[in-house]
């Protein structure tokens, strides 16, 4: 992108349903890090749509709550639409960008594929002191596939927890028996 490189970080295997993490690191072709300024009140803007055209998600870095329209869907207007859904995400309580003295700056985005496919990622930047107009910032772009949901392998956390606590239940009965009949013996009748 012109004279910078943007890597994005994302989960091996992207998945619909499921919340995913991606993080944004821009870098000069000589590898130093660049700082990025706001752009619209944000860091970078993401905005995600897939092959199809079903899906159109707008996204913020985690952490940021945009001041404009919070409703998350996107209005017909005059009885056409290009996007069947339209999504806005992005109000996670996270640090949004990640930026220790000597470390990278990395830019982070929450993001819920509604469905299997093909998604293409749009990330505006404004670089640092970079000379173009005010309203103007550079776009990144990539592809990424979500697959889909998998079912989870094993028992659910709900039924190990469950499966606990019965042991546990069984357990603490037995030993308040055996209390129980230790103390009994001494002069009264046992419990069966």
């Amino acid at each position: 992108m012109d004279k910078y490189q943007v890597a994005l970080t994302l989960d091996k295997s992207v998945s619909a349903g499921h919340a995913h993490e991606l993080s944004f690191d821009v870098h000069t072709f000589d590898g130093d890090e660049v700082e990025v300024e706001d752009y619209l009140a944000a860091k970078m803007h993401l905005t995600i749509i897939k092959d199809d055209w079903k899906q159109f998600i707008h996204t913020h870095p985690a952490g940021v709550s945009p001041a404009a329209d919070t409703s998350g869907v996107m209005e017909e207007r005059q009885g056409f639409r290009i996007f069947p859904e339209a999504l806005a995400h992005g109000d996670e309580e996270v640090p949004g960008v990640i930026y220790e003295e000597g470390t990278d700056e990395v830019i982070n985005f929450h993001a819920v594929f509604p469905e299997a496919g093909l998604y293409k990622k749009f990330a505006q930047f404004r670089p640092k002191g970079i000379d173009l107009p005010p309203d103007e910032a550079l776009t990144a772009s990539f592809w990424v596939e979500v697959r889909e949901a998998t079912p989870q392998q094993g028992l659910s956390p709900w039924w190990i927890n469950l499966l606990w606590s019965l042991a546990a239940i069984a357990a603490l009965s037995y030993a308040v028996r055996k209390y129980i009949n230790k103390k009994s013996n001494l002069g009264e009748a046992k419990i069966p």
